[in-house]
């Protein structure tokens, strides 16, 4: 009988393996067939670093996604949000987005700002931040990770809302 319920557990499991990843993309996918931008990442201050972004606007708001390389590895990253409702007007924010410790020359990030409507002629920024090494002091690490404090600009994407 032990067995017997192994088996059926361990099958349970493997089904949900199976089934799970495709679920999850047609979710990605029906989540944001309002809006889907693309564009590249363009290198700030000679940094070098290169890749691409997509902006996914939906009724529950605004999602990024970007994928970086030709970061530095072993450094904490940031990205931040900004917003411009017509190219004249003050820009807000910037909001953060999401962060990471890359450990290559590659790294992903994810982010979402729910409840944002991007007007149409308005643009998003998302601006990504090197912050360095990692300090071992944790209340210095948190103030680079939770703001812009400490980092430099390395990279861009500007998205124009048709």
């Amino acid at each position: 009988m032990k067995k017997a319920n192994r088996l059926i557990l361990g099958a349970a499991a493997l089904s949900l393996f199976l089934v799970y990843p495709f679920h999850s993309a047609r979710a990605q996918e029906t989540d944001c067939d309002d809006e889907i931008l693309k564009t590249t990442l363009t290198a700030l201050g000679g940094s070098g670093v290169t890749g691409t972004a997509i902006l996914c606007i939906g009724e529950d708001g605004v999602r990024a996604q970007i994928k970086a390389e030709n970061v530095n590895a072993g450094h904490l990253f940031t990205v931040w949000i900004l917003y411009n409702d017509t190219p004249s007007g003050p820009t807000i924010g910037p909001g953060r987005l999401d962060s990471a410790l890359s450990k290559q020359d590659k790294v992903r990030f994810h982010g979402r700002v729910g409840g944002l409507a991007a007007s149409s002629g308005s643009a998003i920024t998302l601006l990504v931040f090197d912050h360095g090494t990692p300090s071992s002091n944790n209340a210095v690490r948190a103030s680079r990770v939770l703001t812009p404090m400490g980092g430099t600009p390395v990279a861009r994407a500007v998205f124009d809302i048709p």
